[in-house]
């Protein structure tokens, strides 16, 4: 608790994670214990009846669905509608016991880890994607939670607003036209630019639950329903299922934590909390990389990034200054070293490979040209530095989940749609 008062020992920590940490600070003052009204019945039935199966949330809706859609089924039976409202009454009053006093059953901390193809015909293990399923009622509880708890940070500002995903009335085309109006305007001021795409490491698979806790604490989450987060964390255990096989031993429980996985529960809302200390410590650096001026009311913003989920896009350059080549490729590394760093002292870290960077400039007649470079950062204090990968202007990239490209013309995204579609249509023959 000392930490996200702003009181550490510093002796033990490295250097390299000391933005980190001094990014932790208390938003919001300690709540009450509890944290939002009792689930009712009615809210249940609602959550139960559009639970669907044939849809992406439908597979994280959890297991033994049927089961609980029974819940909401209209029966013509006096008998059976009374049975039905007993148990539907019953499965609310456990689920209010435990969200409402913390306590965490032995039955919540079992899960399924489902592993799909991301390519296919892909198999390899590394290539596959895990998604995390729960049973249907302790899902519900979950998102419940996680609603409940957003809500409250929300309304206690307690995130930055550099992060997009996972949050009401914000999605991937905010945080995609953050750089792509950034880029409009370098190029009307007809001032070169740097941008770097990074990639997380199995990021969700990364959150470690005692920093997870203390960025809920420090947001205003009351102490109970921080402490059941973190229980369910550190608790959970997980059979692994392929192809229709079930491994023979159960893996994670205490002490083994494998972090907050993809699917269903409260996932999403852990990563937004542990990846807003680090989205605050490249706030509160000194070097500002994308730095621009409102002709109109002379007011200066600055930026030094934009995220969707685990995608980080950042920018480098000025209106205020025709920034060189150097400089702006200087200031990027030195943001998504910072980046790297914090990443690392949270857990995680960077997929090299899949990080690239494009540095562009102009000609005297004010025509956008690459510019020959290397972009180098360490990804570790004793390891060598690694090499991002430079895309031309010419070459499509993804930015948090869209394609574009500097000149911002749809001609090539309108190219890869049509060969989603054509992908697409040649799956059902292959499965």
């Amino acid at each position: 608790m000392e930490l996200i008062d702003g009181k550490f020992d510093t002796s033990l920590i490295q250097d390299f994670e000391l933005p980190y940490y001094h990014a932790f600070h208390r938003v919001a003052p300690p709540p009450d214990q509890k944290i939002g009204e009792p689930i009712l019945p009615f809210h249940a039935q609602q959550y139960f009846a559009s639970m669907r199966e044939n849809t992406v949330t439908g597979v994280t809706s959890g297991r033994h669905m049927g089961m609980y859609k029974a819940l909401c089924t209209s029966f013509d039976d006096p008998d059976t509608v009374e049975q039905q409202e007993q148990n539907l009454e019953g499965v609310v009053a456990v689920t209010n016991l435990c969200g409402q006093s913390g306590l965490i059953l032995s039955r919540f901390c079992k899960a399924w880890n489902i592993m799909l193809q991301k390519k296919p015909n892909y198999f390899h293990i590394s290539k596959l994607r895990i998604i995390r399923i729960f049973e249907a009622d302790v899902n519900f509880l979950l998102k419940h939670i996680g609603k409940r708890v957003m809500r409250s940070v929300e309304k206690n500002k307690g995130l930055s607003d550099m992060q997009h995903g996972f949050r009401a009335r914000r999605n991937t085309y905010h945080s995609a036209m953050s750089i792509i109006t950034a880029i409009d305007i370098f190029r009307q001021a007809r001032t070169g630019f740097a941008l770097v795409e990074t990639d997380c490491k199995a990021a969700f698979d990364c959150c470690i639950p005692e920093i997870v806790k203390l960025s809920w604490l420090s947001k205003g989450v009351p102490p109970l329903t921080a402490e059941f987060i973190y229980n369910h964390q550190t608790k959970t255990t997980y059979d692994v299922t392929a192809g229709g096989l079930v491994s023979s031993r159960s893996y994670g429980g205490q002490d083994r934590s494998f972090g907050n996985g993809q699917g269903g529960g409260i996932s999403a809302q852990n990563w937004i909390a542990s990846q807003d200390i680090t989205n605050r410590a490249l706030e509160n650096s000194p070097v500002k990389a994308c730095i621009i001026r409102n002709p109109v009311a002379s007011e200066v913003k600055h930026s030094n990034g934009a995220g969707f989920a685990d995608d980080l896009s950042i920018s480098s350059g000025s209106n205020i200054t025709a920034n060189t080549p150097t400089v702006n490729i200087t200031k990027l590394q030195h943001i998504t070293q910072l980046a790297n760093d914090a990443h690392r002292a949270s857990g995680g870290s960077f997929s090299i490979p899949k990080c690239s960077f494009r540095l562009v400039t102009t000609t005297k007649s004010g025509k956008l040209i690459d510019h020959p470079s290397t972009f180098t950062i360490k990804p570790t204090p004793t390891s060598p530095p690694e090499n991002f990968q430079q895309k031309p202007m010419e070459e499509a990239h993804r930015t948090l989940g869209i394609h574009i490209t500097p000149d911002l013309q749809p001609t090539r995204q309108e190219e890869l749609l049509h060969q989603k579609s054509q992908q697409l249509l040649l799956l059902p023959n292959m499965n």
